[in-house]
């Protein structure tokens, strides 16, 4: 398993693809999906253009890889919404997060420590 992140900006409200996570400063190295610059870079200054800045990791919200893949091979991420077909045939959009959920398999109440997805709408679990 591929333990990548991806993270949104807070700030400049803009994904980022994640280089490095230095978790005892609190600083992430990130490259832009966009080829374009960010202006609040630790090294750089406010006022600079940088294209592979480092963030504090407070101005972030890191994203985990499930290393799942959707069908045209887009990577999945925690917090992504993504669209399934469930049981019944019925088109539904889900959002993908990790963490522990109770289900029961086999009538036997257990927690499932990972990803899954929940639905958007109505806010039942489903997972893979």
């Amino acid at each position: 398993m591929i333990t990548k992140f991806k993270a949104w900006d807070k700030i400049n409200h803009k994904m980022w693809k994640v280089q490095e996570i230095d978790f005892r400063n609190g600083i992430v190295k990130v490259e832009s999906f966009d080829s374009k610059p960010v202006y609040n870079c630790i090294s750089c200054g406010n006022g600079n253009k940088c294209f592979t800045p480092f963030l504090r990791l407070s101005a972030l919200e890191l994203l985990q890889f499930s290393n799942w893949q959707d069908k045209f091979d887009q990577e999945i991420y925690a917090g992504d919404i993504v669209n399934l077909i469930n049981e019944d045939g019925k088109s539904i959009n889900v959002l993908c997060k990790f963490g522990t959920v109770r289900r029961y398999i086999f009538e036997n109440e257990v927690d499932i420590n990972g990803f899954y997805f929940e639905s958007v709408i109505k806010g039942y679990v489903l997972f893979r």
